[in-house]
């Protein structure tokens, strides 16, 4: 994006004359749209298997899949604000649904048990003071907890203690091993379908950018991917919270009798997720507000969706291109 707002001007007699100038108006018009794809949007082929004519009849033109394709509860002339700026909307929720996959692989890459990866991507960080029996402060201890296991760093020592190991309780956890291990499972199926259904998101945006690459069954998928992420990674953040963060001990008592108090607070992978569990929401909003094109909606979607593309363009910005006999098109 920055690069192409850039202007560079350079002195035939030395590289070190190079010099950058900011073009303003680059930045204005979106210097990210060049070749008017902000207007336009990326064109995506249909999916393969709609040359299959009971596939294309079951997930595009059916009854059910072209009410899915609108607005139905709404009035439509309301929503063509939408429409208008098509290309725009898709591709922000394109870029949403990319920061969503960044944001979800950190709490995946968290489901290691290497202490370096515990470290830096956990999903709650622990730090205990250890109090000497005169009252005074001791010393200090970290815990940086995540979905299998916690890494303990008491200064010249350093471990990692998976919530299953016959010793977790003695890595200052306490009875939390039990509560943390119970909820790992769980936590762990749905932080990877948060992850997958990012992928989903992604790509039914795109497909969704331009009027004649749009798709009644990709609107319906939009929507329910972004529903499903959204309830998977809330699910995954109560799993994790319910079972293991809210049972972590506040004091307690190291090997040689000292008292120990602990303050925690989120890590990086628990921070990640509930920024993304919230940004799928945003994508579902954008689908639910879009409706696909009238003429995909209509009696004559069936031939209407086999056209080439340049008809296809002509006939949803109200030209008279000839339809495609579908009868005719699968007998081919």
């Amino acid at each position: 994006v920055f690069f192409a707002a850039l202007r560079i001007e350079h002195s035939s007699t030395s590289l070190a004359s190079l010099k950058l100038r900011w073009s303003t108006s680059a930045v204005g018009k979106m210097s990210c749209c060049a070749g008017g794809v902000c207007e336009d949007g990326v064109y995506s082929t249909y999916p393969p298997c709609y040359k299959v004519k009971c596939i294309r009849d079951t997930l595009e033109t059916s009854t059910f899949c072209r009410a899915a394709g609108g607005c139905q509860c709404c009035m439509e002339h309301k929503l063509s604000f939408f429409e208008r700026h098509r290309a725009r909307l898709m591709l922000t929720g394109a870029f949403v649904s990319f920061v969503c996959i960044w944001l979800q692989f950190i709490p995946v890459l968290s489901l290691s048990t290497k202490y370096s990866v515990l470290k830096d991507l956990h999903w709650t960080y622990g730090e205990g003071t250890v109090t000497a029996n005169g009252g005074e402060a001791e010393q200090t201890i970290e815990l940086y907890i995540s979905i299998n296991a916690v890494a303990v760093d008491a200064g010249d020592d350093e471990e990692v203690v998976e919530w299953d190991d016959n010793d977790c309780e003695d890595a200052l956890v306490g009875e939390a091993c039990d509560e943390c291990k119970d909820s790992a499972d769980g936590t762990f199926t749905v932080a990877v379908v948060a992850f997958v259904t990012s992928f989903l998101q992604l790509g039914t945006n795109i497909q969704r950018s331009t009027p004649e690459g749009d798709l009644n069954c990709q609107r319906f998928l939009g929507i329910f991917t972004g529903i499903l992420g959204f309830a998977s990674t809330l699910s995954s953040l109560t799993s994790y919270t319910g079972g293991c963060g809210n049972n972590l001990p506040s004091d307690g008592t190291t090997d040689n009798g000292n008292a120990i108090e602990w303050d925690y607070r989120w890590g990086p992978a628990l921070i990640c997720l509930t920024i993304a569990t919230f940004l799928k929401v945003f994508d579902a909003i954008i689908h639910f507000l879009l409706p696909t094109p009238s003429q995909k909606r209509s009696a004559d979607a069936a031939d209407i969706l086999m056209l080439p593309r340049d008809d296809l363009r002509s006939r949803l910005g109200g030209g008279d291109a000839p339809l495609v006999n579908s009868d005719a098109y699968n007998a081919a």
